[in-house]
């Protein structure tokens, strides 16, 4: 969400009232904090060495302030704070240390949920039915599986938890606990009284139109130009554009081209090819504006190979996924564009604002360089100029 922990509280607590209020559980990820993690623990146990001074100015600054607003669900990470739970090597998820804290430093009086407790961080050290039964005895309510995890094995963790009440391991006070904070949340939302909604009405209750109407004006607020210094944008109606960009993504082509039927284009693949890399060279030698869309540059050397091919000062880099992605682009580039997530209808979003149909109006939430929280270039809309 951001680099400032006030606003990353902020921004969470009004994403989680605004589900409150559609009747959605909004859930915390991942306490006591994943933003300063460079190890995945999909594969292993993250380290975080933050001092425990230092993670209660930044990483539970945003948890804090969520649980206050009423937040309802926090999901436990499965990392490592040395200072929050001293000498012992563990994932928080089965840190009693670090729920107290949660519980009693925090006040948050609701549930707890794990992260997939499939995931290496965990499965390097723990048998699935053994990290089940640490996770509830350590004051986890609620226990999650990764999609691969089979039934079979579901079933078989569902048995060690009852055998572990059963034999003492599990105390009846703390399932009686867990189970209290599941149904207060369950009574919070409705739940309890739930009924069986009719299939044939499923079309009409999800409302896809209006759900992407919605969809798209969040977009829309969020695209962000960060630099222009050519001032590429919006693009001329009368330029000549060759449009770069991943072939997953036809929808960046195909909404584009709806207001630039004149538009050139060049698709490459997950990892462009040198024919794909200099076909992409060799039309925007002809064009006078180049629009590149491009992710994961920081992990895909063709592709970011193919960035650092194009003219910098005709190109405008739209940046589909992550901001940092400003690290790893040329400096004399022209225009950078933001959308933070690749989904189709931030792709129009995109397409929309290139092409001055709506306004640019975004802000960064994040430092990036020499750019400060709330950066963004303002541009007005200038769709008259273009064909519908």
């Amino acid at each position: 969400m951001s680099s400032n922990p006030e606003l990353v509280g902020l921004l969470a607590s009004g994403l989680v009232q605004g589900m409150r209020e559609e009747g959605v559980i909004g859930v915390l990820k991942h306490f006591p904090g994943h933003g300063l993690v460079t190890q995945d623990s999909h594969r292993e146990l993250p380290l975080v060495n933050l001092s425990r001074e230092e993670a209660k100015q930044t990483a539970l600054v945003p948890f804090r302030i969520a649980v206050e607003a009423d937040a309802p669900a926090v999901m436990i990470g499965h990392l490592y704070y040395p200072s929050l739970d001293p000498g012992v090597r563990r994932p928080a998820t089965f840190s009693p240390v670090v729920m107290n804290v949660l519980r009693n430093e925090l006040g948050f009086d609701d549930v707890i949920i794990t992260d997939a407790l499939d995931m290496g961080a965990v499965s390097e050290q723990y048998t699935l039915s053994d990290a089940a039964v640490a996770a509830i005895n350590a004051g986890v309510d609620l226990i999650t599986f990764g999609p691969h995890v089979s039934a079979w094995d579901q079933q078989v963790t569902i048995s060690a938890v009852i055998e572990a009440v059963q034999n003492g391991r599990i105390s009846n006070e703390r399932i009686d606990q867990a189970l209290l904070h599941i149904m207060n949340l369950r009574d919070q939302y409705g739940l309890l009284t739930w009924t069986q909604l009719e299939i044939e009405q499923t079309r009409q209750r999800l409302d896809l139109d209006n759900h992407r109407g919605v969809l798209l004006r969040l977009g829309l607020d969020a695209v962000t130009v960060l630099e222009d210094w050519q001032t590429l944008l919006p693009l001329d109606p009368g330029a000549k554009v060759t449009l770069v960009y991943p072939l997953d993504y036809p929808e960046i082509f195909n909404e584009c081209s709806n207001y630039d039927p004149d538009l050139s284009s060049v698709g490459y693949s997950y990892w462009p090819s040198d024919l794909e890399i200099s076909t992409a060279i060799q039309s925007a030698a002809q064009a006078d504006v180049v629009v590149v869309f491009e992710e994961d540059i920081d992990q895909n050397g063709a592709r970011y190979k193919l960035v650092w091919a194009l003219p910098p000062e005709k190109t405008v880099v739209v940046a589909m996924h992550s901001p940092y992605d400003w690290d790893y682009l040329p400096t004399s580039l022209s225009t950078v564009v933001l959308t933070y997530d690749s989904t189709p209808v931030m792709h129009t979003a995109a397409c929309q604002v290139l092409y001055g149909i709506a306004p640019a109006k975004g802000h960064i939430p994040v430092t990036i360089g020499g750019y400060t929280v709330g950066t963004g270039i303002m541009l007005s809309a200038s769709a008259v100029s273009h064909p519908q």
